[in-house]
């Protein structure tokens, strides 16, 4: 009763449920005697060959666990309908064998996707983006003839490095064989985008994208400002020429704003042109002989 019954040993895993090309199919082989028991000792003559759609073996890796069970994998390249044959050998006469209990096996292989087939696309794999604004970019998967999978699961990797280090990113599996890849850049410079399948670059990764410097709309502001006086006399008519000595001052947190232009346009009107040197709120006072003329003073937040 201690001896290995080939009508008693079974197997059981993925690799004889089926799967995709280029993944490692494992499954286990359990040894048994007679009565259904398993041995727990290695040692037994278990063997596994493995036929691919075209009749050609393929390598099997066989692990004996030393405790009445095997480890197997193989890797199919192709799709298709493999046999999986489990076989324990006499021990004398290894030339002799028998099947074991439900083999020989046939698994349906379907086309897997294969990194360097695949690729990526979109805005946030080409130059221009800034660095102030999120942007993204998608993978299709691809399967080793260069057709587009219809189907999702494959662990793809992003990696991205700024200049100054890691960006993070989403991955998002469509479940169509593509999937999208968000991130926003830390900052300008050369970034380099790595994605992956299984340690595999896909085509044309790592992927290297110049950001812009953007301008963040909570730290920007008008600094230059200009406005017109227009002169007329006592009845209230506009003046046809200039030379009227109007005062304009401009005062901050800061002071007395510098840098604010004046010009005698000629005709009664004349013009201002202003810079502010930081946000801030502001007081703009025109005077004529020392009086202001109207609506001044006024204010202004920047």
């Amino acid at each position: 009763m201690s001896e290995a019954d080939p009508t008693q040993c079974v197997a059981y895993g993925p690799g004889l449920e089926g799967g995709f090309s280029g993944d490692v199919a494992p499954f286990t082989v359990e040894v048994r005697n007679s009565r259904g028991e398993r041995l727990n000792r290695g040692g037994a003559p278990i063997d596994v060959e493995i036929m691919d759609p075209n009749g050609s073996e393929i390598p099997v890796n066989i692990k004996d666990n030393n405790d009445g069970t095997f480890a197997v994998n193989y890797t199919p390249q192709e799709p298709g309908i493999f046999t999986v044959d489990v076989i324990l050998r006499h021990r004398r006469f290894p030339v002799y064998y028998d099947h074991i209990k439900g083999s020989s096996f046939r698994v349906r292989i379907e086309p897997g996707t294969d990194a360097l087939q695949s690729v990526a696309f979109g805005p946030g794999l080409e130059d221009g983006n800034f660095d102030t604004l999120p942007t993204h970019f998608t993978i299709q998967a691809k399967d080793r003839h260069g057709k587009n999978r219809n189907k999702g699961g494959d662990p793809f990797k992003v990696q991205i490095q700024g200049p100054s280090g890691p960006v993070d990113s989403t991955l998002k599996d469509n479940n169509d064989g593509t999937y999208k890849v968000d991130y926003k850049p830390k900052e300008p410079g050369t970034h380099k985008i790595h994605v992956t399948l299984k340690e595999k670059p896909i085509s044309n990764s790592p992927y290297t994208v110049h950001i812009r410097e953007g301008a963040d709309p909570s730290h920007t502001f008008i600094e230059s400002y200009t406005f017109t006086i227009r002169a007329r006399n006592t009845k209230g008519v506009n003046k046809k020429e200039g030379g009227d000595p109007f005062n304009v001052v401009i005062t901050g947190s800061s002071g007395q704003v510098r840098d604010v232009k004046f010009t005698d346009v000629g005709d009664g009107t004349y013009n201002v042109a202003y810079k502010l040197p930081a946000p801030g709120q502001y007081k703009i006072e025109v005077t004529l002989f020392g009086t202001h003329i109207k609506g001044s003073p006024w204010s202004q937040s920047v």
